[in-house]
C-alpha cells in the first residue's frame, strides 16, 4: 500500500513538474509570438508611414499637373475668345463698309448714328456698340458717352441724336436715387430696378451698365451678367474693388486678390457666351475696370488689364490713372481691345483730354459720369433760388416741350388706337 501511494505522489509530482514546464513553454511560445506580431505591426506602421508620404507626394504632383493643365486650357480659351471677338468685330464693319452705299437689304436695320447712313446684320444693342467702336478704332476717334441715372436723363441722351452710346454711372445712380455717395450703398436689386427704367427710355440707343464688383463672387457675376444681358444692355463693366467699393477717384481703395478678379470676369464672359448662344444675338461686351492703380500700383493696374484681356474681356479700363503717360501705358496693352477713358468732370486725378487726343493715344470710348447730374443740380438750385424770390425759373421749357420729351404724344396716338367706342 505505501509502495502504491509512492507511486502515485510520484506520478502527480512528476505530471505537475510537466505541466509547469509546457505552461512555461507556452507561455515563452506565446511571448516569442506577441513579439513577432508586434515587429510586424512596427514594420507595417513604417511600411504605411512611407507609402502615406508616396501617396502624398504622388497627389501633389497629380494636382499640379492638373492645375498647368487647367492653366494651358483656360489660356487657349481665352485666346479664342479673343479672336471670335475681333472676328465678330471685323464681320461687323466690314458689313458696314460694304453695305453702306448698297441698295437696302431684305433685312437688318438702319443706323443713322454712326455720321453715314448704312444698313447691315446686327439685331442687338450690344452688335451696334461693337460695330460702332471698330468704327472708332479706324478712325481714331473715340465715341463720346454721357452718363445718365435715371430714365429721363436716358431719354434726354437718346433724343438729342447727338451720341452713339450712353452709360448707365453708378456714381450718379446712387446720387439721384437715394442722394448718397457711391460707397456701395445701393443693393443689386436697387440698381436693376434702376437700369430697367433707363434701358425702356433709352430706346435703340446703346447702354453700357455699371455693374460694379458683380455683387459677389464669381457666382453673383456670373447672374448679374446674365440678367443684364437678358435686359438687352449692350454693354457691362465689372471692377476688381473689394465690397463695399467706392468711387474710383475719392478715398482709399482695396482691391481682391489678381486671382479672384480674374475668376470675376471669366464668370462674366462665360455668361455673356450662355447667353448669347441661347439668344442667336450678338454677346453683351464685358467692360473690366481695375482700381488697382490707387490701391497698389501702375504697373500691378497694367497687369490685371492684361489678365482680363486673356480671361476674355471685350474693352479694359483702368481708372484714375494720374498723368497721359500712364494712359498711354494702357493703351499698350492688348492693342486689339478697345479702352475706356473717364473724363471725371469738376475735378479727379486723370487728365481731362479732348476727344482727338484720347484717339490719338489709342482710347475707343471716353464716359462723362457727372456732366447730366452735376448741371441738374446747379439748375434745380437756381430754379429753388428763383422760387424762394417768388420768380418762376427763366429756363424752364414749355409744357409742351416737357410733353414731348416724355412722350405724351406717342401715349395720346396709342390711347386713341386702342379706344373702344364707348370711349
Amino acid at each position: 500500500m505505501d509502495d502504491l501511494l509512492g507511486a502515485f505522489f510520484f506520478a502527480a509530482a512528476t505530471l505537475a513538474a510537466l505541466t509547469g514546464w509546457r505552461n512555461s513553454a507556452c507561455s515563452r511560445s506565446l511571448k516569442h509570438k506577441q513579439f513577432q506580431v508586434e515587429s510586424l505591426e512596427r514594420q507595417l506602421a513604417e511600411a504605411n508611414l512611407h507609402l502615406g508620404s508616396n501617396s502624398a507626394e504622388l497627389t501633389k504632383q497629380m494636382h499640379a499637373e492638373r492645375e498647368r493643365y487647367q492653366e494651358e486650357l483656360s489660356r487657349v480659351e481665352s485666346r479664342f475668345r479673343a479672336e471670335l471677338a475681333a472676328s465678330r468685330s471685323e464681320l461687323a464693319f466690314d458689313l458696314f463698309v460694304c453695305e453702306r452705299d448698297a441698295p437696302a437689304p431684305k433685312y437688318g436695320r438702319e443706323d443713322v448714328n454712326c455720321g453715314i447712313t448704312a444698313r447691315y446684320q446686327i439685331d442687338n444693342a450690344a452688335g451696334v456698340l461693337r460695330l460702332r467702336l471698330r468704327k472708332s478704332a479706324e478712325t481714331s476717334t473715340p465715341l463720346a458717352a454721357p452718363c445718365c441715372h435715371d430714365g429721363l436723363s436716358a431719354r434726354l441722351i437718346a433724343q438729342s441724336g447727338l451720341f452713339d452710346v450712353a452709360f448707365v454711372s453708378g456714381f450718379s445712380v446712387a446720387a439721384g436715387r437715394l442722394a448718397k455717395p457711391d460707397v456701395g450703398l445701393l443693393s443689386f436689386g436697387e440698381v436693376m430696378d434702376q437700369s430697367r427704367s433707363i434701358i425702356e427710355a433709352a430706346g435703340d440707343l446703346p447702354i453700357i451698365v455699371d455693374a460694379d464688383t458683380g455683387y459677389g463672387n464669381g457666382v453673383n457675376c456670373h447672374r448679374t451678367v446674365s440678367l443684364y444681358a437678358k435686359l438687352g444692355f449692350a454693354g457691362i463693366l465689372i471692377e476688381d474693388q473689394e465690397w463695399p467699393k467706392s468711387c474710383g477717384h475719392v478715398g482709399p481703395k482695396r482691391v481682391v486678390n489678381k486671382d479672384e478678379a480674374v475668376a470675376r470676369i471669366r464668370a462674366a464672359c462665360d455668361a455673356r457666351d450662355e447667353v448669347a448662344a441661347m439668344t442667336g444675338q450678338d454677346p453683351i461686351m464685358v467692360f473690366a475696370r481695375s482700381d488697382a492703380r490707387q490701391a497698389v500700383g501702375l504697373s500691378e493696374a497694367l497687369e490685371r488689364a492684361q489678365c482680363f484681356a486673356d480671361a476674355g474681356a471685350d474693352a479694359l479700363f483702368v481708372d484714375a490713372l494720374e498723368s497721359e503717360e500712364e494712359m498711354s501705358a494702357l493703351c499698350s496693352v492688348a492693342p486689339a481691345i478697345p479702352k475706356m477713358a473717364n473724363n471725371l468732370e469738376g475735378g479727379g486725378k486723370t487728365p481731362l483730354l479732348p476727344r482727338g487726343r484720347l484717339g490719338e493715344l489709342g482710347y475707343s470710348i471716353v464716359a462723362y459720369p457727372l456732366s447730366l447730374l452735376g448741371v441738374s443740380i446747379k439748375a434745380m438750385q437756381s430754379a429753388l433760388d428763383e422760387l424762394a424770390e417768388d420768380r418762376i425759373p427763366d429756363s424752364i421749357p414749355t409744357l409742351g416741350e416737357i410733353r414731348d420729351v416724355v412722350e405724351w404724344p406717342q401715349y395720346d396716338a396709342l390711347a386713341a388706337k386702342y379706344s373702344s367706342s364707348k370711349d
